[in-house]
């Protein structure tokens, strides 16, 4: 990996992740709506979480093939990302086009069982802004009190419809309170809750993982991203597709004017979150 001068918020990441390297998480079991409707009930918050989602943001990069988890949407502002420092070097360029070529997109990450499915146990459910602000809307609701109560919670529908961008969803709480399963069932489901605060801790990349990942080395100066380029590369993306008026340099001088600005900040302490009832 190529080489850059060290920052104290690096460091702190770094730090970080020793801490959690000894922990134990599961792989995730995800899931997905399918065309149609299906039937969910959300779950309480466990372990660390605060509350029963996890807000996580994800990059995706014009042009290329994955998209990147955000360290600063993952970690409520507390550890830099530098995709979002490239866009935001765009912005106060006034490259509006450019910048929107690293768009983050927002999910919000919680543990359901889906009725249909209730063999599977509980699953992870990773939906957007359009689908999470009908969830929350029914959080303030006093006609619906705590959704996710195992005894008087309410399941919710979610009708789908379409595939890809034109998707959409209609999504609304059931008319009447239920338990969440039988004593037994829930008992085992809360057992096999994730902790998806720490999960999410333990997924995301370092500071200079995600500049490798994203193929961003040009933007910070790092000296092994051009001279490794081989044109005949074909698993090489590009930041930016060909005729678009970014490049590295319009972005990295501004960069790097940050990142001298960072290196000389004192380390605060990562924030405390309290534990809540598991």
């Amino acid at each position: 990996m190529a080489k850059r001068k060290s920052t104290s918020k690096a460091e702190r990441y770094r730090e970080l992740a020793q801490k959690i390297a000894g922990m134990t998480f599961g792989g995730g079991n995800y899931w997905k709506p399918k065309a149609g409707r299906s039937s969910i009930r959300i779950l309480p918050e466990v372990g660390s979480m605060d509350f029963f989602f996890v807000e996580v943001g994800r990059h995706y990069i014009k042009g290329g093939t994955k998209s990147h988890m955000c360290p600063k949407l993952c970690s409520d502002g507390e550890l830099p990302c530098p995709i979002c420092e490239v866009q935001q070097a765009f912005w106060d360029d006034g490259d509006k086009d450019s910048a929107s070529n690293y768009r983050v997109s927002r999910q919000f990450w919680m543990n359901v069982i889906v009725r249909d499915h209730e063999d599977k146990g509980v699953q992870i459910y990773t939906p957007g802004v359009t689908v999470f602000e009908v969830l929350a809307s029914y959080i303030g609701d006093v006609d619906f009190g705590d959704v996710t109560d195992i005894d008087e919670g309410f399941d919710f529908r979610i009708d789908k419809d379409g595939e890809g961008r034109d998707t959409k969803y209609k999504t609304r709480a059931a008319r009447n309170p239920t338990e969440l399963g039988s004593d037994e069932e829930a008992t085992k489901w809360m057992d096999e809750c994730e902790d998806l605060q720490e999960m999410v801790k333990k997924l995301i990349p370092s500071y200079d993982e995600l500049i490798e990942q994203a193929d961003m080395g040009a933007f910070f100066g790092m000296d092994d991203t051009d001279d490794d380029y081989d044109d005949e590369d074909d698993d090489y993306d590009p930041p930016f597709e060909s005729g678009g008026k970014a490049s590295p340099g319009t972005a990295s001088a501004a960069i790097r004017r940050k990142m001298e600005q960072r290196s000389g900040e004192t380390t605060r302490a990562p924030a405390t979150r309290k534990r809540r009832r598991r």
